[in-house]
């Protein structure tokens, strides 16, 4: 009885710590976005936003992705879980599938969120702006591409992530 007890308290504080892990993550996500943006912004402060936005944003979601796997500490993982899904490589241990299964749903959820934060920032200057008004529809487009590129690498990722949950089952 004393153990089934233990086994619920153990289980409460991971999935505080899972919460906590969580914010943090997020937090980091929105840190490197504000500093990758202002990073394109000092790098070329003449641009012409809308239209400059198209490529960068898709930079900015990849390059988030990458940089967050490398903070977490995740990117071998994540270079191993293509070979280990897809390839023939059977490793056997169930914590290098379940390391490799966290390290795709990181990039995942990473790239989801950094595509939206590129869309709302995006948004957010095509609204402050005064001269948007005869190309509100092209402007706006031009901003969406940022969550865009996000479900796009969103649904590559998504047959890599399945095959390992498969695996780790």
């Amino acid at each position: 009885m004393q153990s089934v007890a233990v086994k619920t308290k153990n289980t409460s504080k991971q999935g505080q710590k899972n919460i906590v892990l969580l914010i943090l993550h997020i937090a980091g996500e929105i840190l490197l976005f504000v500093f990758l943006s202002l990073l394109l912004k000092w790098m070329n402060p003449t641009a012409n936003i809308p239209y400059y936005r198209q490529g960068p944003q898709f930079c900015m979601v990849l390059g988030t992705v990458i940089i967050m796997l490398l903070i977490t500490g995740l990117l071998p993982h994540f270079f191993k879980s293509f070979l280990y899904g897809f390839g023939q490589t059977d490793c056997g241990d169930r914590n290098i599938y379940t390391k490799c299964l966290l390290s795709v749903k990181t990039a995942i959820l990473t790239s989801l969120i950094s595509g939206l934060l590129a869309t709302t920032v995006s948004v957010m200057d095509i609204l402050s702006r005064s001269d948007v008004e005869k190309h509100v529809g092209l402007f706006l487009s031009v901003a969406s591409t940022g969550f865009l590129y996000g479900i796009i690498i969103a649904i590559l990722l998504m047959p890599l992530y399945l095959r390992l949950k498969a695996k780790t089952l």
